[in-house]
């Protein structure tokens, strides 16, 4: 955990100039803890600029379309992924997405 930390702290912070010439060319889902002290949805949500596109999917969204980017919520704290229903739900929505980006991708 002091590693995971230490990356948060020393990690450099993305420049507009930097996020435009370097996008991903796939959709991007980005997870946060609504419990954790550390990392917030505000910086979660600054991938954004590395995304294709710019349209963001929310969470009462029904459109089956992937968007470029996703910034979801989980109930839980900074290790979410640790916690038995947080990571269920977690993983249901990696599915659920994955599901989609294969639909749109094949349609």
């Amino acid at each position: 955990m002091r590693h995971d930390f230490a990356l948060f702290d020393e990690y450099p912070e993305p420049r507009e100039d930097e996020s435009s010439r370097r996008r991903f060319d796939f959709p991007m889902t980005t997870f946060y803890g609504t419990r954790d002290r550390k990392v917030t949805r505000a910086m979660v949500a600054k991938w954004r600029a590395f995304a294709r596109g710019n349209r963001e999917r929310d969470s009462d969204d029904d459109d089956d379309d992937a968007p470029a980017f996703e910034c979801v919520e989980i109930e839980g704290n900074h290790l979410f992924p640790l916690e038995p229903g947080a990571k269920t739900t977690w993983l249901r929505h990696i599915a659920e997405r994955l599901d989609r980006v294969l639909a749109s991708s094949s349609a």
